[in-house]
């Protein structure tokens, strides 16, 4: 597209407050855990599963998204999406102390979120200039972290003005409900031509054959084993880390749930700048590598550091190292595809259900290892240990920056003289 129009940036406006609004709400129980806990009865492997549900959820219907965008369009696709999420909101009123039917709320509000996922850079796609559409999509990843960042510091202030950690997430599920009526009115699908149809249909069996592409790519699917190991101890932290600083560190909940906001804090800051330094490298594996032993690192800091600015850092370095990951292992899949759509989209997709789908098994894990009797900071550092499974990993997997590319030319040409 060559312009666009006051309707195009409006919808590309709606998608950023999706996306800030989803990323609040995916975090809201952790900041609010040890209350749950102690009002609810349930243990602290139960209470997180309110948060994991959601990213297994999420992995199964980010496909159902991508599919429902090709039927029904990227606008009834997010009416639908926040439809979900506002009922699974809605119900924590009316489920007083029941696990089932938290759970049953917040496995609902994942199939929002899944539906959601893919939903903004359609969005950006469809409406936005190519020359700005980077700006969108790393305003959208600079956005949901502000959003996990507004989880953990305004959870606490809405606890204290609804008076029930259900209340609490009950109050999002009204939000959700009224940005579901105002997209009705406000979102809007392009308008099709013949043309478009054909192409899309083109596109549905291009994907289907990117999707057999990936599979067989070993630098994607290392990527697969590798993100396993960060990928448990990062969902790991951000559920249990606020909790983790009340019960151990001794912080009370404000200052436990700012300490962990930080986390997400050090991956807004550093996400873009990320990107500049593997631009300007030329390459990849070095911010991977780096990026790892931070998560590592800043974990370790975080429990075993019991000093309020010891841990400030060891969050901040944590956020750090995730995103930084999350920045190379979404240019991996431009690099060896050579930015082909369908590649890209099916590599993206199978990464991230590499990373969320373990993160189902962590409460369990969790509550058992408690209840075999050791201490909170042993059961968080072997949280820890699978990131250095996926150090390891690393080192297997060839660089595929333009560095590289440029050395192999160079060695192919000296070969053939």
């Amino acid at each position: 597209m060559e312009k666009s129009t006051f309707t195009g940036y409006l919808n590309g406006v709606f998608a950023m407050v999706m996306t800030f609004l989803t990323s609040i709400i995916l975090v809201a129980p952790a900041p609010i855990m040890t209350t749950i806990v102690e009002n609810s009865q349930w243990n602290l492997g139960q209470t997180g599963y309110l948060l994991t549900a959601i990213y297994v959820v999420t992995c199964i219907f980010v496909f159902v998204g991508s599919v429902s965008i090709e039927k029904i369009g990227a606008k009834w696709t997010a009416v639908i999406s926040l439809a979900m999420v506002a009922i699974g909101g809605i119900m924590a009123f009316f489920s007083g102390d029941s696990f089932v039917l938290h759970l049953i709320a917040r496995l609902i509000v994942g199939i929002g979120y899944g539906l959601y996922f893919p939903l903004p850079g359609v969005i950006v796609a469809q409406w936005i200039p190519m020359s700005q559409q980077p700006a969108w999509l790393g305003a959208r990843t600079t956005i949901s972290y502000l959003g996990v960042t507004a989880g953990f510091y305004f959870t606490l202030p809405v606890l204290d003005f609804m008076h029930s950690w259900q209340a609490t997430l009950g109050f999002y599920g009204i939000i959700t409900a009224a940005l579901f009526v105002i997209s009705i009115f406000v979102l809007r699908n392009p308008k099709r031509s013949e043309k478009a149809n054909t192409a899309e249909q083109s596109d549905s069996k291009v994907g289907q054959i990117g999707l057999a592409r990936v599979v067989k790519n070993k630098t994607i699917m290392r990527i697969c084993v590798g993100i396993i190991g960060v990928g448990i101890t990062s969902i790991a932290f951000t559920d249990y880390l606020p909790a983790y600083l009340e019960l151990v560190h001794g912080f009370d909940k404000e200052a436990s749930a700012n300490l962990a906001g930080v986390m997400p804090i050090g991956a807004t800051l550093f996400g873009f700048i990320g990107g500049l330094i593997m631009t300007a490298l030329g390459s990849r594996r070095i911010i991977a590598l780096s990026s790892l032993i931070l998560v590592f690192f800043g974990g370790m800091l975080v429990i075993f550091i019991d000093n309020y600015y010891g841990v400030l850092a060891g969050a901040f370095i944590l956020g750090v190292g995730s995103v930084g990951y999350y920045v190379y292992y979404s240019m991996v899949p431009l690099d060896v595809s050579k930015s082909d759509p369908s590649f890209v989209g099916a590599a993206f997709a199978v990464i991230l259900a590499c990373g969320w789908l373990p993160s189902f098994f962590i409460p369990k894990i969790f509550q058992t290892i408690l209840d075999l009797g050791m201490s909170m900071p042993i059961v968080m550092a072997i949280f820890t240990i699978p990131t250095l499974g996926s150090i390891i990993v690393q080192m297997f997997i060839e660089e595929t920056g333009p560095k590289a590319k440029q050395q192999r030319a160079e060695a192919v040409i000296q070969f053939e003289n």
